[in-house]
Parts: structure tokens; sequence; C-alpha cells
């Protein structure tokens, strides 16, 4: 996984600088600022064999990074990760396990900069559920994950291929039980491809695809959003087609 920086508002790039030292592959990498200006980077590498969720972090604006540490712990394939920062600098990390069987989302957090993660938790746990395309953000002490049930292979076998969001408002300690977002017609099609954002008053904004407006996973560009993470607006089409 390469890293290149910009110190001419991108007019030119410095050589790219191999961050990962990975002898697999190393891709999907996803960055984070913190306050600091700390540069926190993620990314899935196939070295070890299943691909594992890495971290590595810079603070020198880019011209060098630290060893690359590995954030997920579990025997099955790591993928999709995401990475957060809040306002105390305290680093999330969500992706997709397949540790226990199927592919859940898993988070874990550092409170020491990226010295050292939690444990990772099942923050999905979805028995028999598909889950893919993590991702998450923070406001003050509340982190917000967000994740699809059911990918584009095979997810005609999966229930409920949806768009759900889970909340934790103790920065990560404990998350609460998941909140369905969307609500595709799953005879016709899937939601999924979510994304979201939390503004400066701690409302949370949702975007996902909606395919069962059109069919063969095209869809529309729906949209939501929150004061708390429990109740959501009427979702509100915003662009079509995609």
């Amino acid at each position: 996984m390469l890293f290149s920086r910009s110190t001419d508002l991108g007019l030119t790039f410095n050589e790219p600088l191999n961050v990962s030292g990975s002898g697999g592959t190393g891709f999907d990498p996803e960055i984070a600022i913190d306050s600091k200006d700390a540069i926190n980077v993620v990314w899935q590498d196939t070295a070890p064999g299943p691909a594992v969720i890495m971290f590595s972090r810079s603070t020198d604006g880019g011209a060098s990074f630290s060893e690359p540490k590995r954030i997920s712990t579990g025997s099955g394939s790591a993928t999709e990760a995401a990475i957060a920062t809040d306002s105390s600098d305290r680093i999330s990390v969500v992706w997709a396990d397949e540790s226990e069987g199927t592919s859940q989302a898993f988070y874990a957090r550092s409170t020491d900069a990226g010295s050292t993660f939690s444990e990772p938790i099942n923050v999905s746990s979805f028995p028999e559920g598909d889950i893919h395309k993590p991702t998450v953000v923070t406001f003050q002490n509340n982190v917000y994950v967000a994740f699809q049930n059911g990918d584009l292979f095979g997810a005609d076998n999966i229930d409920n291929r949806q768009v759900f969001l889970v909340k934790s408002f103790d920065a990560g300690v404990s998350f609460g039980d998941s909140e369905q977002v969307s609500n595709a017609n799953n005879n016709k099609g899937r939601a999924h491809s979510p994304a979201l954002t939390v503004d400066s008053r701690g409302m949370i904004h949702m975007v996902w695809i909606d395919a069962s407006f059109v069919g063969n996973d095209e869809g529309v560009l729906l949209y939501s959003n929150s004061s708390d993470g429990r109740r959501f607006s009427v979702q509100r089409l915003i662009l079509a087609v995609l």
C-alpha cells in the first residue's frame, strides 16, 4: 500500500512511500486525520494468508509512517476497512470479518494514538447475515456504524437486504442493537452502499442506493437524517439512476 502527498495543493506529488511493506497485497486503504494533523491509515493485507486489517500512522505530514500494526485478530478474512477519529483523537476502525462463519461488521478502537487497539467486537450480530461495506463516523462520545446486509453475489439467499445503523454512546466501549434505515422491496432489489456523516449539531445524515426501484442492482440514491440514530426521517429521493 503506497502513500503520496502534495504540498502545493495537488499540483505535484512526491515519490510514493511504501507504507505497508507487505510481502502480500496491501489494498483498499482509508485515511482519517486527527486534530493534531496526524495521518491514520488502515488497509487490508494478504501477507498473513487470509486478509487482515492493518494500521499505520504518520505524525510528520506523511514523510514517514509507523511500523504497520494488525488490528483484526480472527482467523477469517477481514476486509473493507473504514476509519474515523473523534474530537478527543480516539481512533475507530470497522471492517467486514468472516471469523464467525458469516461476514459481520467488527469494530476496534484506540485511545492512545494507535499504539494499541481494543479487542475487536462484533457490532452487527446478524447470525445468518452477510455484512458488507461498513462505514464509521463519530461525534463527541458517539460512534455510528452503518453497513449493508447482503452482497451483490449470492444476495438472493440473504433475508432483509437493507442498510442498518448501530450506535455507541460511550465512545465505542459498547454498542446497541442495529436499526434498519432503508426500506427496499427485496422482491425487486436490495439497499446497499451506505455513506454517512455527522454535522456540528450532531445530526446524522445518511445516503444509500436502493435497487428495488429499477432492478439489476442499479438504483436510486436515497437520503434520511436522524438526531439520535434511533428515529430517522422519511427517506427522500435525491438522485436517479445510479
